[in-house]
This record gives C-alpha cells, sequence and structure tokens, in this order.
C-alpha cells in the first residue's frame, strides 16, 4: 500500500529489466520468424524438385516403359490371395523415382 501513496515512481533497475525483457522476447521473435522463412524456403524448393521428378518420369509413361510390367498380389493375414492386377513400373533416368500405373 505504500507504493501507491508513493510518488517516487520506478526504480532505475526496474526500468532497465523491463527494456531487457523487451529486448530478449523482440530478439526471439525476429529469430523464429527467420528460421521459419529459411525453412518454408527449404521446402518450396524440395516441392519443386520432386514436381519437376515427377513430370519427367510422367513424360516416360507416354513413351517408354522403364521399368516393365509386374504382377501385384494382395493376401490377407492367413495368406490367402484377396486380389491382384498388374502394374506397369516407369522409372526415372537416375532411378530415383519410379511411377506405377495399372495395366487393364
Amino acid at each position: 500500500m505504500r507504493k501507491f501513496r508513493s510518488r517516487r515512481g520506478e526504480t532505475l533497475a526496474e526500468v532497465l529489466i523491463a527494456l531487457l525483457i523487451i529486448t530478449l522476447a523482440a530478439l526471439l521473435l525476429a529469430t523464429m520468424s527467420t528460421a521459419s522463412a529459411g525453412i518454408n524456403l527449404t521446402a518450396r524448393r524440395k516441392d519443386d524438385e520432386f514436381y519437376e521428378a515427377l513430370s519427367r518420369v510422367e513424360a516416360l509413361t507416354d513413351s517408354t516403359k522403364a521399368g516393365g510390367t509386374y504382377t501385384v498380389v494382395i493376401t490377407d493375414d492367413a495368406d490367402t490371395v484377396v486380389d491382384s492386377t498388374s502394374v506397369e513400373i516407369y522409372r526415372s533416368e537416375d532411378n530415383s523415382l519410379a511411377l506405377y500405373k495399372e495395366t487393364p
């Protein structure tokens, strides 16, 4: 209660500590913003690389079958055949990406 009646105000130490806390909060916010911008840029580059590679593989489906035709067999837990289908496999030039398409 004595503080409300006093007209002395805040001490220099209290003001400096408050400024230090505000400065640290602003610095943390700036660091987080910079880090998130870098992460977003990296993710965007990876997405662009993936879609470019996917487009190259999809272009292969029109011209060349690079992987061959395989039969995929689906079984249950008791190894009973549930379903099977044939698929054509297409691969990129460097074999880093594959695409499959069900054959009729």
